[in-house]
């Protein structure tokens, strides 16, 4: 099974201020590549959000906005099954500022479960 995994962490509160964002491409079940990127959300960073991703100002000074990797993200994700975080608010966001008119949709680890355990199913009966 092919799918791509995508997480992001975000600077405070404000679901848009996305200042980390990873993606893993999964082939045959195998990981085959992984990337990952710190942007600068040009956005307050909150003490707790700070405390859970250890990410700060000063790590993403120099890093690029989302708008500069959005095509990055974007060609990484097309043509793939998309999987993520339980479908949490943050997530959602995520999917909104990645779809950015297009149909991507990302998929919460419950949901690939099921279809990973449906595919698993119809393997075996082939044996």
């Amino acid at each position: 099974m092919n799918f791509v995994v995508i997480d992001v962490e975000t600077a405070n509160h404000d679901l848009s201020s996305i200042c980390q964002v990873g993606i893993a491409s999964f082939h045959d079940g195998l990981l085959r590549n992984s990337w990952e990127s710190l942007l600068n959300p040009q956005d307050e960073f909150d003490p707790i959000c700070v405390s859970i991703h250890g990410i700060d100002a000063e790590k993403v000074r120099s890093s690029p906005s989302w708008a500069a990797v959005y095509s990055k993200v974007n060609s990484r994700l097309q043509g793939n099954i998309v999987a993520g975080q339980e479908r949490s608010s943050k997530h959602r966001k995520a999917e909104a500022l990645i779809n950015q008119g297009q149909k991507i949709r990302i998929i919460s680890e419950s949901d690939f479960q099921r279809i990973a355990e449906r595919r698993l199913v119809r393997l075996s009966d082939l044996s």
